[in-house]
Formats: structure tokens, C-alpha cells, sequence
């Protein structure tokens, strides 16, 4: 799975790097571990895939205003 954004990409290696940071201290087990890495790649996928377009459509560009006819001044 490859993903768009820059920002959840490196999201994603923190996210790894802090759940290896508890494994390697011993505070959590290696199963403990895979679930949350499971979790953290299906998060990352549906906010990359849903959640990152709905935000870009939401801000994109608004409406052009037209410009104003001319009262024929001349």
C-alpha cells in the first residue's frame, strides 16, 4: 500500500517508530505490536483515501465571480 500524502506518510513512520520504541522497551508484546501497526496502516489508508479528498474538495477553490456587464456608457 502506497500513499499519497507526504504528511500521513510520515505520520505513519512515527507512528511505527513509536509502537517499536514500547516494544523494544519491553512495555508491550510483539502482539500487542502487530495490532497496532494494524490499525495505524487501516487508519492511514481510509483518511488517505477518503479523508484527504473530501478535505480537498471542502477547501478547494471557490466560484470565480463573474464580472459585471457594462451599463454602455458610450
Amino acid at each position: 500500500m502506497r500513499l499519497n500524502s507526504p504528511l500521513l506518510a510520515v505520520l505513519g513512520l512515527l507512528g511505527v517508530g513509536a509502537v517499536a520504541l514500547q516494544l523494544l522497551s519491553g512495555s508491550i508484546t510483539l502482539s500487542t505490536a502487530g495490532l497496532r501497526i494494524a490499525v495505524a496502516i487501516g487508519v492511514l489508508a481510509v483518511v488517505d483515501r477518503v479523508g484527504v479528498p473530501l478535505a480537498r474538495a471542502l477547501v478547494g477553490p471557490g466560484r470565480t465571480p463573474e464580472p459585471e456587464p457594462d451599463e454602455g456608457t458610450s
